[in-house]
């Protein structure tokens, strides 16, 4: 649907990851996830086509280069003209593993966050965040040893490529982690705890002005993926400059995620998804029964919704 302020969806199959939309906004990847693999089409806005390109790629995160006719999915560069792929070459990760790679905005380098898997139960495992050049090149260690996990699909580049943000966990057996940012010299900070994962859903996301994060933020921490109905979550933002943290979302029960922002930078469209009551197994997480879109100001002044039911966690992409 298209709503007055230009905002569209494009509706999720099972399985579908998320929707990445190209700088011009003519065109949406769509991945759609197969384990711990996925696939990705091309959809052309406006001409109701979609392009399938090959499938079988790990990791399920993608970004489009500022060329417009290549993606970053995983490692694999796929020219969405020829289908042709590349593979980025990383260090050897035994002993731990890649836990997410992000393209910077010029399209020339990546950072990718390296997990090191502790050697006895009773030790903590740590990540280091690295750089490198598309092509062959020696990474460059950006952020050495951080304590606990880098969630899967939480790095990501600052609008000027000036910072990362990320997020951050204890170990496996916590699903709540805190969002964090680096800059280029290595230095780290804390802006928000009590984030889940995976990023593709809850953020962290950039603005336009690179001086605000949305992200989403569990209700009650200390029941999050306890509770048979998964308690709720919101919709916050920080501001780099001055620390504070604004929400934006204020619902009860319900999981919101995958904020959008504008192009313009003054509002977030996020996906609400409503349980409705019924217990279908009190043993295990139960997911959401059906989604609204909503759109907030960032400013406070105004919420509202701009559909009817949705497929819960519906992923969005907000266009020019």
């Amino acid at each position: 649907f298209q709503a007055e302020d230009g905002i569209r969806d494009v509706e999720r199959s099972r399985g579908l990851g998320d929707v990445y939309k190209r700088q011009d906004g003519t065109r949406l990847a769509v991945d759609v996830v197969f384990g711990e693999s996925c696939s990705v089409s091309i959809f052309r806005v406006g001409e109701d086509s979609i392009h399938a390109l090959h499938g079988g790629y790990e990791g399920c995160y993608g970004e489009w280069f500022p060329d417009g006719e290549r993606i970053l999915l995983g490692r694999a560069i796929i020219n969405v003209l020829t289908g042709q792929l590349e593979e980025i070459v990383l260090p050897d990760e035994e002993g731990g593993y890649i836990a997410g790679i992000s393209l910077h905005p010029d399209g020339t380098r990546v950072a990718y966050a390296l997990v090191h898997l502790p050697a006895a139960s009773a030790e903590i495992p740590y990540t280091e965040i690295w750089m490198t050049n598309v092509g062959r090149s020696t990474p460059e260690l950006l952020l050495m040893k951080e304590e606990g996990i880098v969630a899967v699909y939480t790095l990501s580049w600052s609008p000027e490529g000036d910072m990362l943000a990320y997020v951050t966990k204890p170990g496996f057996g916590s699903v709540l982690g805190e969002l964090k940012v680096v800059d280029m010299n290595g230095n780290a900070q804390i802006l928000g705890r009590g984030v889940p994962e995976p990023g593709t859903r809850y953020g962290p996301v950039w603005g336009p002005d690179g001086q605000n994060l949305a992200f989403v933020r569990a209700d009650q921490p200390q029941l999050f993926f306890s509770d048979w109905r998964e308690p709720g979550t919101n919709v916050y933002v920080v501001d780099l400059l001055t620390g504070e943290t604004k929400q934006i979302s204020h619902f009860e029960g319900r999981r919101n995620d995958h904020p959008t922002w504008s192009p313009g930078g003054k509002l977030i469209a996020f996906s609400s998804n409503i349980f409705d009551g019924d217990i279908v197994d009190a043993n295990v997480v139960n997911f959401p029964d059906y989604g609204e879109i909503w759109v907030a100001s960032v400013d406070g002044s105004a919420v509202y919704a701009i559909s009817g039911t949705a497929w819960p966690g519906t992923p969005l992409a907000w266009l020019p």
